[in-house]
């Protein structure tokens, strides 16, 4: 079983971890290069205003996530590198710890 805590999480509802495995498991089925090319993580998708008129012919619906979602999100982010990370020492075989260095300047 994978711990999906964040450093300042003690534990999380059951629910929680499911959605934090399911994103897991989305994420790694995604292309290698999907961290690296991400750019920014967005809380809000669509415009705040959502007038009827506006020429991007907005529709009136925006998405907004929660707190928790938002950390369901930087979780299975999380795991994901920690997997990568991994990886990379085992193709490479150099010890996790190089790695770290390399990566994160520990």
């Amino acid at each position: 079983m994978m711990n999906f805590l964040l450093s300042d999480e003690k534990g999380i509802s059951k629910e929680d971890f499911e959605i934090r495995e399911k994103l897991y498991n989305e994420f790694m089925d995604l292309p290698v290069t999907f961290v690296s090319k991400m750019r920014h993580l967005q809380p809000q998708v669509g415009c705040f205003n959502n007038c009827s008129f506006c020429s991007k012919f907005s529709v009136c619906k925006s998405e907004y996530w929660t707190l928790s979602s938002l950390r369901n999100i930087i979780s299975a982010l999380n795991i994901l590198l920690v997997i990568t990370q991994m990886m990379i020492c085992y193709l490479l075989g150099i010890e996790k710890n190089i790695v770290l260095e390399l990566f994160f300047h520990t």
